[in-house]
């Protein structure tokens, strides 16, 4: 399974929010914060901290792409 998170990070470039500040305003470590960079898995929680930054919806950030279509490519 592969989350990636491009839109996410599109959507903190066009606010001008870089990973020190994501890590401050939204309370995360700094590995959680590699996780993101690495578009693997983080915790609903963590999702639902990150959207409050931007001031997103809880959709915004994630883009889900199945294994099958993975597999696929």
């Amino acid at each position: 399974m592969s989350i990636p998170y491009a839109t996410y990070r599109k959507l903190l470039s066009e606010n001008k929010l870089g990973a020190a500040k994501l890590v401050r305003r939204a309370d995360i470590a700094l590995n959680t914060m590699t996780r993101l960079q690495k578009d693997k898995e983080v915790s609903l929680s963590v999702l639902g901290r990150l959207c409050e930054v931007p001031d997103c919806n809880f959709g915004d950030p994630v883009d889900y792409v199945s294994e099958k279509h993975e597999e696929e490519k």
